[in-house]
């Protein structure tokens, strides 16, 4: 995985979410894909992660998550330490959250694991 700039990748990830944009998301993540977060539980292939990922958006439409540190911890592997802040359309209340990311990229440069953990 010489050629594949980790940190970029997760730097579009990151930013594709923010722009609340599953079709920029799609092809940065590998179909068997798999997502884990304590607030969801654990997601697998990317057609499930995608499907969470426009329900999550449509419930926080104001969404917005800054990378406090983003750092690389092996050549196809990111740490990032994160938080966000939203609004439930549902409830009208406030959300904020924070965390820490490790995204685990394929000889591709896709995103094969993302573990979320809460701080």
């Amino acid at each position: 995985m010489n050629a594949v700039d980790a940190l970029a990748i997760v730097r579009r990830y990151h930013e594709a979410l923010n722009a609340f944009d599953v079709n920029l998301v799609k092809p940065l993540i590998a179909p068997d894909a798999t997502y884990h977060s304590p607030a969801i539980g654990v997601l697998t292939g990317r057609e499930a992660i995608l499907q969470s990922m426009s329900a999550y958006f449509a419930e926080y439409p104001d969404q917005h998550s800054i990378d406090d540190s983003m750092e690389l911890i092996a050549p196809h592997a990111v740490r990032s330490v994160w938080r966000l802040a939203a609004t439930s359309r549902s409830s009208g209340k406030a959300f904020r959250r924070a965390g820490v990311e490790h995204v685990t990229l394929n000889a591709q440069g896709q995103i094969l694991r993302v573990e979320v953990s809460d701080t």
